[in-house]
């Protein structure tokens, strides 16, 4: 029977809700009104019923359990439960008063009954809500109840506990009865809705509750706040700025910087530059014109500069760099090369000194000082080969004093130096020139490639058949420098079958002193020599072919 008049009663209820599809369509008709800023957080609140709508009606108890109206039963807002009976106990839950409803008998012809409703006009679409109340529920006599939570919004009613009987079969064993807090989300699909709690009773006996601290409680607010932050201007006088962030209000924002009452700029994205110091003010207007003030400080341009100053250094003294602050935030430290430094000079050297000095706020001043000596010493010589001698002629500038050395030997102090009886080879020449009044220096290598000119032609064949080609084996050389000169030859089992100290006399291919011809065959060659030129012993062998 109970599942019946469930039934039932979800039939009736789609009856319902063709009638508030036709409300709510009238209701959209009409243009929503904004909430005041910060509203968003309780966008009602009856916690004392002392505001807000109710419905159907307020009628005055005057009696226990008398059936005040016979189509809904009777409804007071009282300020204590002991005014309604002894199946009421205890304090309403919040403030002073709370909603009593005696509800009627069995509801007439099982429509839900309204029992409370209020509309709000100033949602915010997309937002999350929650849709909170506490209940105080007392039957006793195993009467099913059901108290419907819902929302008319945008033509669309919604049910927010589908499938909840809430407080049903309470019993009379859990006197005295404890308030209970029961709350619902919905997301808003516009500006205007209407959120309303019903009964339905299937017992004859009716059932009676409480009802305290209905709220409608959204996530964000349309309280409009944020964050203002400054940047101060660079050091390299670059403006600063400033930035809104974290903004709580509904969206499209103008902003406009202000300074004593004069609005200087105006955007939608809440950053400005700055080039002047000094105290502003941002005035901020979101997309429900709820407006803020936010103020900031941009302070002064943190500078930097200083002096620079430098003494040259010379081959026999130091220079020196010095760095006087001028201004900007100290302690300052001084870099050099990025090397941090001990005091406000430098002794220095010839080159590049990149010096940074940087301030407590790290703002940095910088310059890049060339430390040069005046005419510096600058070695230099040319060379010219006149056989047999090489002669060095000084190029050298700003210098008085020479030194020569040769393949790092000393070999000179003059100006220019003739070198000669130079063997082949490759000859270091290096000239050191010194100024003697300044102690500048400088040096220069340079290297001499010589060629030898003594080389040997052996032939590799002879034919010694007396028509006067090729009929005689004899090596050749550029003879003047030949001091002693041996020649041996041998035949394939090693024996020497000529020999010959005399640089110009060949063989003829004889043997045993001409008595007879050698053989075609191949044989083996022996020179043995010393040059004029060269210390030392040489040699050479090879092979020699002989075709008669």
């Amino acid at each position: 029977m109970q599942h019946f008049r469930l039934e039932l009663y979800l039939l009736r209820r789609m009856r319902v809700l063709i009638f508030f599809w036709l409300l709510v369509i009238s209701v959209l008709s009409t243009d929503a009104q904004n909430c005041a800023c910060g509203q968003n957080i309780n966008l009602f609140f009856n916690g004392d019923f002392e505001t807000g709508n109710i419905a159907p009606s307020s009628t005055q108890m005057s009696v226990w359990n008398v059936n005040c109206n016979e189509t809904f039963g009777c409804y007071d807002v009282i300020a204590s439960t002991s005014e309604v009976g002894g199946q009421f106990n205890g304090w309403p839950h919040g403030g002073s008063q709370f909603m009593f409803v005696d509800g009627q008998d069995e509801s007439l012809s099982g429509e839900p009954q309204t029992v409370w409703e209020q509309t709000v006009d100033c949602l915010i679409p997309g937002e999350t809500y929650a849709f909170k109340f506490w209940l105080l529920g007392c039957s006793g006599f195993g009467d099913i109840f059901v108290l419907d939570a819902e929302v008319d919004a945008n033509g669309v009613t919604t049910w927010l506990n589908p499938n909840t009987l809430i407080n049903t079969m309470m019993p009379i064993s859990s006197n005295p009865l404890n308030w209970q807090q029961y709350s619902f989300n919905w997301i808003a699909t516009t500006e205007v809705a209407t959120f309303r709690l019903e009964q339905i009773n299937f017992g004859s006996g009716g059932f009676d509750f409480g009802l305290d601290d209905i709220r409608l409680i959204g996530d964000s607010g349309m309280e409009l706040t944020g964050e203002i932050s400054a940047l101060d201007a660079g050091c390299d006088g670059s403006p600063g700025s400033i930035s809104v962030t974290g903004l709580t209000g509904s969206g499209s924002y103008l902003f406009e910087l202000m300074q004593n009452g004069v609005v200087l700029a105006t955007n939608n994205q809440g950053v400005f530059e700055v080039a002047v110091a000094g105290d502003y003010v941002v005035r901020i207007t979101d997309g429900l014109n709820c407006e803020t003030t936010l103020s900031v400080t941009v302070n002064e341009n943190a500078q930097i500069s200083a002096s620079y100053s430098l003494t040259q250094p010379t081959c026999r003294n130091l220079g020196e760099i010095s760095v006087t602050p001028v201004s900007g935030i100290p302690p300052f430290l001084l870099f050099a090369n990025d090397q941090l430094l001990s005091d406000f000079h430098l002794d220095i050297t010839e080159g590049f000194w990149h010096m940074v000095l940087r301030d407590a706020n790290g703002c940095e001043s910088d310059s890049l000082m060339i430390a040069t000596i005046d005419q510096p010493v600058v070695a230099d010589f040319v060379i010219e080969q006149i056989d047999p001698e090489i002669i060095l002629l000084n190029e050298s500038i700003h210098a008085n004093e020479f030194v020569w050395s040769l393949n790092g030997d000393s070999v000179g102090v003059s100006s220019d130096l003739t070198l000669s009886d130079l063997v082949a080879g490759n000859w270091i020449i290096q000239l050191n020139a010194i100024d003697t009044n300044t102690g500048c220096s400088d040096s220069i290598q340079k290297i001499i490639h010589l060629k030898d000119d003594f080389n040997w032609y052996v032939p590799n064949c002879i034919t010694p058949d007396g028509d006067g080609i090729n009929d005689i084996f004899l090596p050749r050389c550029n003879l003047e420098k030949i001091s002693t000169y041996h020649l041996s030859i041998y035949n394939r089992w090693g024996d020497c079958i000529f020999v010959s100290e005399n640089p110009e006399s060949p063989w003829y291919g004889q043997v045993h002193d001409g008595d007879y011809f050698a053989q075609d065959n191949c044989y083996v060659w022996r020179l043995a020599y010393r040059r004029r030129d060269m210390m030392g012993d040489y040699s050479l062998e090879g092979h020699v072919t002989l075709i008669r």
